[in-house]
């Protein structure tokens, strides 16, 4: 897709000397400028003279049957047509087709398709909403009206007839069509106009996905020598519905007789480009190397040709990737031997710029922006291609400005170097390492202060810098209300709050800190608080931690207060259709309900005016209706989508609110006759074993479809839970016949793959059934059904709590068994229980197993008796589960948890700060009592409660590897939620969790109750339907029911939902309960000394003369 961008940008670039040239323009000088100015740029200065001009000489060309000047005269004409017209477009495609139909001469119609086929992609690309369309596959529509499935098949059947007549484009050469092509740098590899045709057909291709899959396994199988390659592509077995690969097989057939020629040489090594897209090493990946291989045996074959160069380039580049030094020593002697034989071919600097990028120096460490005084010993140097480094760290004064302290880099004239601290020179000795290289080097405790670290290699002028931080001071900000802030100060490495720091707040015009003012002053408390009022949000506010040995701290962000409104109080508006798929003519009938939900009320709006709008897919209102509620706020109303008017979503809209709207669609359809519905798959699937799959094709009234012919078709893929590849391929196919009962069953067997590469894995498929029924009236239906099969038929479901209470365990561990297809299956299992090692520096999931504990067996109707917790050691546990199918394949899962009580001296766990309880439900007035724990030791653990407005109180509690229980009273005036926010700081690193109370919620449940009755001796007797409505009280409320009737067969071609769902409002905090800090990040220090890079032409390809200008007209969407 280059061609297309470099055909933007030149667009562009022109664009300003276009529009001053218009300014100039005058009737007298327009002969004169058009003998400076290229045509393009006279086509754009003067479109309708352009029209007029390419009009008459594409008259002159037809006459003469000049086939070039046809091309050249339609190009120009188009493209001028367009700069006046920018929806002239489909009108354009419309002549250009009608030419192609006429033409007799198959080069000239070669050309008139493939230009079309761009067309139509160039009008695909620049109406991206079209991909949003359904798909439809009516042709006699206007183009305007097309789905993206439309334009890729007309584009596919274009190119397919574009490069149909291969002899007659073989034998002409683009130099024979000079008047209608830009003959690009590329004639030497592209010399026809074959070439021509199939290089643009790929370029069109690679945007089209539809015609571009290619599985990774059949990629690295064409990783094959030209031959193999093309045997393999036209067989037709390898490869389906990619396009671009029996292209690449087509022009190597064609240039197949000189192998060594240029063509084939740029064909083959774009055929491996392709096919190399996505390749990339890792673990000594086999495709890489293939990849590798067919690049080098190329490279070998044209070692001789200056072209070879191409080569050369590609696969130095792919060799660097590695990161090996073999694979770079290759890529560096490549470059050697290319650059001496070939000095003087016109792409060479390519090469040479690659060998710069081999050879170049560079150096790299990571260093925190914040570190702790005396922490740092040492960091990690990555370098390369490095004799010696040289490190110096300046000390920089304590005036320094808050912007410069701030920024990742010091800038570079304006920081202090009077105050070296630091100095040492490594000595690294790899000139010529040729990749990356690791070692650690010495790094000095510094005190508390600003500095800046330099880096330089090989004493050579010109540095890395990099700003550096230290102190021990960190800081934690969180809400404490609507205008005040709650900060918290302590040290970084300990978390011991800090007593008695000051705390100066500032203000600044942005956070570039100008015009910083000073605010306040502050002290914290002996926990290292202190609240601070943000009443001025004008300004950017922020502050500064000191104590009298260290005031470095980064500066504190005070600008976000974590408040907002939660409460909902604008109207909402629910809204229903009759339908979601309609005709044009056809009338849309809709209701809405209009309510205001959220924690203060919940009630329907009752006798509210509001306005309803028809919009359809240009946003262009069709219709407004002016409604009003009932008592119930209920409004309806309806609208005709008008004939003629374009399809596509349409949107009823209330109040001019897009919250408040509702899409429908519209198109021309047909209902369908008959559905087709397959049963569930109930009995367990596995590998081996014959599986039939049974369906039924009755009409929406209930009529069997005797005697319709079934045809299907079976595909697998892989299960996605199972770390397996194997290709998405059909597998088998049949035929079948609906019986007198409107039945039909297909029977096959599923097989395991046994191919070297699976066969000891374990396998598990998805087979998807594809059903075609045409019934005796001759209409078609379609329908699929994805069953799963795997080595078992059955897989065990676990489930316990990540915390259970042993003294509250009993219904908390479930296991089932089920079939792969989700039915649950009555056998017995068996769980085994384990202790587990635990480990600070593992998850849950990745301890290793200490000892069986207990084991538990559960029968096939579920029942079971569990083990006495309460008798077990608080701690991480694992429950394996095991059981087995028909054939005795045992099948197993597992699942972790910890058990705690609320009586544990520790957490039973490691964790920074242990809280197993987040959820809590209590009522108001009583004491809650939760569980908090911490595993370090000497932890500081801070503890907030919030209601949903404000930050009630902050303690501070020292924990030493205990637990402990806090005893928390819910008030009544907390608005029915608390929550208690807790955090700890140790080694720089800031732990959280949170726990939330709510009181209970009310039941506002309904029961309602439904009887019927209709007169049987009365034919034609109505149905009368009785609703009885009471809360959970058994009181009577009032209700308002509404129902719809609709055709089930739509169901078929758009799901059309219908509900009504308004959760009940639960209370919710205004306020932000999570902490804020400035996190330790890594600033990079990297220095580079590379040789300054080589100018290198771009291959440019052959193109239509002034297709670009079909670009430039097309800036704009239509």
């Amino acid at each position: 897709m280059k061609k297309g961008i470099w055909i933007i940008v030149a667009a562009l670039l022109s664009l300003g000397a276009i529009i001053g040239a218009n300014a100039l323009v005058s009737t007298t000088n327009v002969n004169t400028m058009k003998k400076k100015l290229s045509t393009e740029e006279q086509i754009k200065i003067a479109p309708k003279a352009a029209v007029d001009s390419a009009t008459v000489a594409l008259k002159k060309a037809l006459s003469q049957q000049n086939a070039p000047a046809v091309i050249a005269a339609l190009v120009k004409q188009s493209a001028a047509q367009l700069l006046i017209d920018r929806d002239s477009l489909p009108t354009i495609i419309d002549k250009t087709t009608a030419l192609a139909d006429r033409s007799e001469n198959p080069v000239e119609q070669s050309l008139l398709r493939l230009l079309t086929a761009q067309m139509y992609n160039l009008y695909l690309d620049r109406n991206y909403q079209i991909r949003w369309r359904d798909e439809i596959d009516d042709f006699s529509l206007p183009v305007e009206s097309w789905s993206k499935n439309m334009f890729t098949e007309k584009i596919d059947t274009l190119l397919a007839q574009a490069t149909a007549p291969a002899e007659a484009l073989q034998n002409t050469p683009v130099e024979s069509y000079r008047e209608a092509l830009s003959i690009g740098t590329d004639s030497l590899f592209r010399p026809t106009l074959y070439d021509f045709v199939l290089n643009e057909a790929i370029e069109i291709y690679e945007g089209m996905d539809e015609y571009n899959g290619i599985q990774p396994l059949v990629r690295q199988k064409l990783l094959s020598p030209a031959k193999e390659f093309t045997a393999a592509v036209s067989s037709g077995k390898t490869v389906k519905d990619n396009r671009i690969l029996q292209l690449y097989a087509d022009a190597l057939k064609f240039h197949a007789a000189d192998e060594l020629s240029a063509p084939f040489m740029m064909w083959d090594l774009n055929r491996l480009e392709y096919l190399g897209e996505n390749i990339y090493f890792y673990d000594e990946s086999s495709a890489y190397y293939d990849y590798i291989g067919q690049l080098k045996t190329i490279l070998d074959a044209y070692r001789a040709k200056p072209y070879s160069v191409e080569i050369a380039t590609v696969l130095v580049s792919k060799l660097r990737e590695s990161g090996k030094y073999d694979d770079a020593k290759q890529a560096l002697d490549i470059c050697d031997r290319w650059i001496k034989d070939f000095p003087k071919y016109r792409r060479i600097n390519a090469l040479k710029n690659q060998r710069n990028g081999l050879t170049g120096k560079e150096a790299s460490f990571n260093l925190p922006n914040v570190s702790y005084p005396g922490q740092t010993d040492s960091v990690e140097l990555s370098f390369r291609n490095v004799d010696t480094l040289t490190v110096n760290i300046y000390r920089q004064p304590d005036t320094l400005s808050f912007y410069a302290r701030e920024q990742y880099r010091p800038q570079q004239n304006d920081w202090d170097r009077s105050n070296c601290v630091y100095t040492h020179k490594y000595g690294l000795n790899r000139p010529l390492s040729l990749i990356p290289d690791k070692k650690k080097i010495a790094f000095p405790h510094l005190a508390p202060g600003y500095y800046v670290v330099e880096m330089l290699i090989d004493g050579k002028p010109g540095s890395s810098t990099v700003n550096h931080t230290v102190s021990g001071i960190k800081t934690i900000v969180r809400s404490a209300g609507e205008k005040s802030l709650e900060l918290l100060a302590v040290d970084a490495q300990t978390g011991k709050p800090i007593q008695n720091a000051d705390v100066t707040v500032y203000t600044a015009k942005n956070r570039s800190y100008e015009q910083v003012k000073e605010i306040s002053r502050l002290k914290t408390d002996k926990n290292g608080l202190c609240i601070i009022d943000t009443n001025d949000t004008r300004y950017y506010a922020f502050a500064q931690i000191s104590t009298p040995t260290d005031g470095y701290s980064p500066l504190a962000d005070l600008s976000y207060t974590g408040y907002w409104d939660r409460y909902d109080k604008e109207k909402k508006t629910a809204l229903f259709s009759d339908r979601s798929l309609y005709r044009p003519g056809q009338t849309v009938y809709f209701s809405g309900i209009q309510y205001v939900n959220n924690t203060e009320e919940s009630r329907v709006i009752p006798r509210e005016k509001c306005t309803v709008r028809f919009i359809d897919p240009s946003s262009r209102t069709l219709s407004t209706l002016e409604v009003t509620t009932d008592e119930y706020g209920q409004f309806n109303g309806s609208f005709v989508v008008p004939q003629g008017n374009m399809f596509g979503n349409y949107t009823i809209q209330v109040d001019g609110s897009w919250a408040n709207a509702l899409s429908i669609s519209v198109a021309e359809y047909k209902l369908p006759m008959f559905k087709v519905e397959f049963d569930p798959v109930k009995e367990g699937t596995s590998f081996g074993k014959p599986l039939t799959i049974k369906g039924s094709a009755v009409s929406y009234s209930g009529v069997p479809q005797d005697g319709a012919e079934v045809e299907y078709t079976i595909s697998r893929r892989t299960n996605p839970f199972f770390r397996l590849y194997l290709p998405h391929e059909q597998i088998a196919s049949g035929s079948s016949v609906v019986d007198k009962a409107g039945n039909f069953a297909i029977t096959f067997t599923p097989k395991r793959e046994s191919s070297e590469e699976n066969i000891n894995k374990e396998q598990a498929y998805i087979y998807t059934v594809t059903a075609t029924i045409t019934a005796p009236t001759g209409e078609t239906v379609e329908q699929s059904v994805s069953v799963q099969v795997g080595d078992s038929p059955y897989f065990i479901s676990i489930s316990a709590p990540q915390y259970i209470d042993k003294y509250k365990s009993a219904g908390q561990i479930k296991a089932e068994i089920h079939t792969l297809n989700g039915q649950t299956v009555q056998r017995a299992c068996r769980l085994v229980f384990y202790s587990l090692y635990d480990s600070d520096e593992e998850s849950l999931d990745s301890l290793k197993i200490k000892m069986q504990v207990g084991e538990v067996l559960i029968a096939a109707d579920g029942k079971a008796v569990y083990p006495d917790f309460t008798k077990w050691q608080s701690g991480p546990y694992r429950i394996v589960a095991f059981s087995d199918d028909e054939t005795g394949r045992i099948i197993r899962n597992e699942t972790n948890f910890v058990l705690y009580s609320d009586k544990d001296k520790r957490p039973p766990r490691f964790a920074g700060l242990w809280l197993p309880r987040t959820e809590l439900t209590t009522e108001a007035g009583e004491t809650v009592k939760i569980p908090i724990g911490s595993s370090f030791k000497n932890a500081y653990v801070f503890y907030s409660v919030y209601t949903p407005d404000s930050l009630i109180e902050t303690k501070m509690i020292k924990l030493d590897n205990r637990c402990k229980t806090i005893d928390f009273k819910f008030d009544d005036s907390f608005g029915g939620l608390a929550t208690i926010s807790l955090l700890t700081i140790k080694e720089g690193e800031m732990t959280t969790a949170q726990a939330t109370i709510r009181t209970a919620a009310p039941d506002k449940k309904l029961d309602i109750k439904t009887s019927s009755f209709r007169d049987k001796l009365l034919p034609g007797s109505l149905e009368n339907w009785t609703f009885s409505i009471t809360d959970t009280k058994g009181n009577p409320v009032s209700a308002r029911f509404m129902t719809e009737m609709f055709d089930a067969s739509m169901q078929a071609i758009r799901t059309h939902r219908w509900n009504f769902n308004v959760p009940a409002p639960i209370p919710s905090l205004r306020i932000s309960t999570t902490p804020r800090t400035e996190y330790t990040h890594n600033y990079s220090i990297r220095i580079y000394d590379f040789a300054e890079s080589s100018y290198c032409p771009i291959e440019s390809s052959t193109e239509f003369l002034n297709f670009g200008l079909l670009w430039y007209g097309k800036a704009r969407p239509l």
